[in-house]
């Protein structure tokens, strides 16, 4: 762990880093991904392809979010606990004041978010690995005769 850029003791370096490829990475992804998506639909049908399409995407999006959410505060809680357990009451270096204990327990919280962090973005990693196979599935897309409107007269 000592070549981990992310620590509690970091600059804003890494995440400045982070995002720069994080923002290139999205960039890169979403156009192709809207160009297949947006390839066999008929013109007449693009308004309502459009808003199925970012409705699919935000729900998507509010999903990972919410489970990503999920998991770092149960391991953050998880990784407290762990933390926590070898600290005892008859500890040498335990402060006997409350501001101490606070002080203690606000520092363990804080290697647990970090540990909890460094988890979930393994889990994103885990998950991008995992669907890139799913490119395999793309295939390219035939060409949609345009549809001829029959009038009816009543």
């Amino acid at each position: 762990m000592a070549n981990d850029p992310f620590q509690l003791q970091m600059d804003a370096r890494p995440v400045i880093v982070s995002g720069i490829i994080q923002g290139l990475g999205i960039g890169l992804i979403f156009v192709p991904v809207t160009l297949i998506a947006f390839t066999t639909i008929l013109p007449e049908f693009l308004n309502e392809a459009t808003a199925l399409f970012n409705l699919i995407r935000n729900i998507g999006s509010s999903i990972g979010i919410s489970v990503l959410t999920a998991i770092l505060v149960s391991k953050t809680q998880i990784i407290h606990s762990s933390l926590s357990e070898h600290i005892t009451p008859y500890s040498d270096n335990i402060p006997a004041t409350e501001v101490g204990i606070a002080f203690l327990n606000a520092t363990i919280t804080r290697q647990a978010a970090m540990v909890a962090y460094i988890n979930d973005y393994k889990f994103m990693m885990v998950l991008l690995i995992v669907s890139i196979p799913l490119v395999l599935l793309i295939r390219e897309p035939t060409t949609v005769a345009s549809t001829e409107r029959i009038m009816v007269i009543d």
